[in-house]
């Protein structure tokens, strides 16, 4: 139950302490002191060189990989680390949501500056893109806990501008989150809910107001489900290769229950059994995890060190190997297509670090 709240939590986005947003450009003002990783809450590269940094603070931008870090928009007063709110990117064009709103810069522009997108919506738990004007995001209405049955997906077309619901989410439980993969390319949905049976895949095509449907997901006859699922959201290496993590508690009130693995090479259109994980090892749903077209990379929480996972979609079956591990707990993983970044939390604070290869090997930034 600890970790399935954490995971809730990390999903979450920021709370502003002692009052409303205001921020700044940090590019019109007078010179700053840059930003210290320690109040880092979350970052996001769009390549491997050029990242942002949201923090207690304010927005940083790196343009060489993190080693160094400038503000770009600084806040009147500072923000919680209660909660961490991802960050996504298309191109040249950066999303960042903070509290009622999504900040969007465009680094293209000859003068780059933030522009708040205001959404009808109190909590932001994920954001998709697929273009600079497509995009949705996974979001309880104001008033509507983050846990709550009616937490929504909503959807723009105009790079934020406006907002408007997706279609009837159905109402499967607490939404784990989304998820933009498959061929043709549909939005998927993790979820948790107490099913008695097969667990329920939902996905819907990207186009305006799609309708949702379910898939069952196979178990063996001889598993039995008779308490809570947790389906994360599929992770996607490209278009046709991803994989599932399902999570199956056989009574409502244990704190773990066995993490399944399922995988498709057909762009979601079958979803094939693959194990149960290590219960050594996996305590839960991941919840810190990076994908490219290479494979992905897992955190797993020990305690005083992260155990760092690589997987890859092979011919026959989903390979896992852990490749290293980096000290205290790791609080995000980024990746674009040759390097990867991990943010970690020590007794002395956060920490930074950089590789440049399969994650065997890591630079402290």
């Amino acid at each position: 139950m600890k970790s399935y709240l954490k995971r809730l939590l990390l999903g979450m986005s920021i709370v502003l302490m002692g009052g409303s947003l205001g921020w700044s450009d940090g590019a019109s003002g007078p010179a700053l002191v840059g930003p210290r990783v320690s109040h880092f809450i979350t970052l996001h590269f769009a390549t491997r060189t050029h990242g942002w940094a949201l923090t207690t603070k304010g927005i940083a931008q790196s343009t060489n990989g993190g080693h160094t870090w400038r503000w770009v928009a600084q806040w009147s007063r500072p923000l919680s680390k209660i909660g961490v709110p991802l960050m996504a990117s298309w191109h040249h064009t950066i999303w960042v949501p903070v509290h009622h709103q999504i900040l969007r810069e465009s680094t293209s522009a000859s003068a780059p500056h933030w522009i708040p997108s205001p959404v009808r919506a109190f909590t932001i738990i994920t954001m998709q893109w697929t273009s600079t004007r497509n995009g949705w995001i996974l979001a309880a209405p104001q008033g509507i806990s983050a846990e709550s049955e009616a937490v929504q997906v909503w959807t723009t077309h105009n790079g934020g501008n406006t907002w408007h619901l997706s279609g009837p989410t159905p109402f499967v439980g607490v939404k784990t989150g989304l998820s933009l993969g498959g061929l043709p390319q549909q939005l998927w949905l993790g979820s948790t809910h107490v099913f008695h049976g097969s667990p329920l895949l939902w996905h819907a095509t990207s186009s305006p107001d799609a309708a949702w449907q379910s898939s069952a997901l196979s178990i063996p006859v001889t598993w039995h489900s008779q308490g809570r699922q947790t389906l994360g959201a599929p992770l996607w290496l490209s278009p046709l290769h991803s994989v599932l993590f399902v999570e199956f508690w056989a009574s409502p009130g244990a704190s773990h229950g066995p993490v399944v693995v399922y995988r498709t090479q057909n762009g979601g259109r079958r979803w094939v059994w693959q194990g149960i994980l290590d219960r050594h090892m996996w305590l839960g749903i991941p919840e810190v995890a990076a994908v490219n077209r290479d494979g992905g990379w897992i955190g797993i929480d020990q305690g005083s060190i992260t155990r760092i996972v690589h997987w890859e979609d092979g011919t026959s079956h989903v390979s896992w190997n852990t490749v290293s591990t980096l000290p205290g707990s790791v609080q995000m993983l980024d990746a674009d297509h040759s390097r990867l970044w991990a943010l970690t939390t020590t007794s002395a604070g956060a920490e930074l670090w950089s590789s440049q290869n399969d994650g065997s090997r890591w630079e402290r930034i």
